[in-house]
């Protein structure tokens, strides 16, 4: 019914500001579709487990792996404690398919906590570390059906040159680790579910959201952790090593 008025009425600023956090929080998840015992069992084991969150600690959560283009659910509680997480977050998706020696990182230009905590793990276990940095060509012109191929390559070029950039700091630190990089075209969400294939630990980042959107990765993040069938580390961008 809230969710309708607001939808209808169009509420001024000022009636939306008289909702506190936890009101706000609710509302979202509503308009997610979820029922009530699920909107209070996923704050309230989330916020539980998220207490005791810290950069040196790590938080294990158990969830159901979920198949196909798109997941039946768009929430998790392993997606909600992530979200909130100020450290980093496993999420173990039941049952596992992840059977390798290799640890995959999506790599993101600004970030590079993901990447160091996957290498200590790499390096602490003699596991390989495969960076991943996938991007997407520009829209096209009006007219054109296609890219130049020089032009699309030169694109790649720059992507990898930029996923060197992010291990040289990293292999200064573990100079035996041993580093298999991949650039790939295409939606980040589809690379990085598509990577961990051969490996049995999967790495993502998550900037950090507050406020209103605490609870809430990045789309990228949220697609990988809803899908992803290897156990899967939610690094928080401002946790420290």
């Amino acid at each position: 019914m809230a969710v309708k008025r607001i939808a209808t009425s169009q509420p001024s600023a000022s009636a939306i500001d008289t909702l506190n956090t936890r009101e706000r929080e609710i509302l979202e998840l509503i308009a997610e579709g979820m029922t009530n015992r699920q909107i209070g069992e996923t704050l309230a084991l989330a916020e539980s487990l998220a207490v005791f969150s810290s950069p040196s600690v790590l938080i294990a959560v158990g969830t159901r792996h979920s198949t196909g283009r798109r997941p039946r659910r768009n929430w998790s509680v392993g997606a909600r404690v992530a979200g909130a997480a100020e450290g980093p977050v496993t999420i173990i998706p039941h049952p596992l398919v992840g059977d390798g020696n290799s640890i995959v990182v999506g790599v993101d230009d600004p970030e590079e906590s993901a990447s160091l905590f996957a290498a200590e793990e790499a390096a602490r276990t003699g596991a390989t570390l495969r960076p991943v940095r996938a991007w997407e060509g520009p829209p096209l012109w009006p007219g054109r059906t296609e890219h130049d191929p020089a032009y699309l390559e030169s694109l790649a070029e720059m992507y990898r040159n930029l996923v060197t950039d992010a291990m040289e700091s990293i292999l200064m630190r573990y100079p035996n680790l041993m580093v298999n990089p991949v650039v790939e075209r295409g939606i980040p969400a589809d690379v990085l579910l598509e990577a961990p294939k051969g490996a049995w630990t999967l790495v993502v980042g998550n900037r950090g959201f507050h406020g209103l959107k605490r609870f809430f990765l990045g789309s990228v993040s949220q697609t990988v952790v809803l899908q992803a069938a290897v156990p899967t580390v939610v690094v928080n961008a401002s946790s420290a090593r």
